[in-house]
């Protein structure tokens, strides 16, 4: 004799959805890509991000000027052109031994960067990519070296 049966679905149902979730909510953790934003207070650490950032900073703007130098006597339509061209070129003269600024010259032979007149002025901005590591904990930095050149009129 069957007296409930609407019981054993109910239940069955509840299994089922309960599961459902559960596989969701893995699937979901395991295939997110979120990366997570710290606050680092760490002294050690922020020096030498900073020191880096500097550097590559740096040449960003020694090359940046050779660049500038031959591109000046072109019009405006044209210094863009002739400095990306005389950027790239002058940036791969150099050999670095860093990851961090092998990369930076990856990026500029990739032409990875961007360059563009505002006002009286040439701007030359790259997004850098700085990895260390703390207690096992692997950080990226991604600071963006930001360089003017005045234009003259």
């Amino acid at each position: 004799m069957i007296k409930n049966k609407r019981g054993v679905i109910e239940v069955a149902l509840i299994v089922v959805l309960f599961l459902a979730l559960v596989f969701t909510t893995f699937f979901y953790f395991a295939t997110s890509t979120s990366k997570v934003a710290v606050k680092i207070n760490d002294a050690k650490f922020l020096d030498g991000v900073y020191a880096k950032e500097k550097i590559a900073g740096y040449y960003v703007f020694s090359v940046g000027e050779k660049a500038f130098e031959k591109s000046a006597n072109s019009d405006r339509d044209v210094l863009r052109v002739n400095f990306v061209y005389n950027f790239k070129d002058e940036f791969s003269k150099y050999k670095f031994s860093e990851d961090y600024l092998a990369g930076l010259q990856e990026k500029i032979k990739n032409s990875d960067f961007n360059i563009f007149v505002e006002g009286n002025e040439l701007i030359v901005r790259v997004n850098l990519e700085l990895e260390d590591s703390i207690e096992d904990l692997k950080v990226i930095y991604t600071p963006i070296v930001e360089k003017r050149f005045a234009l003259n009129e």
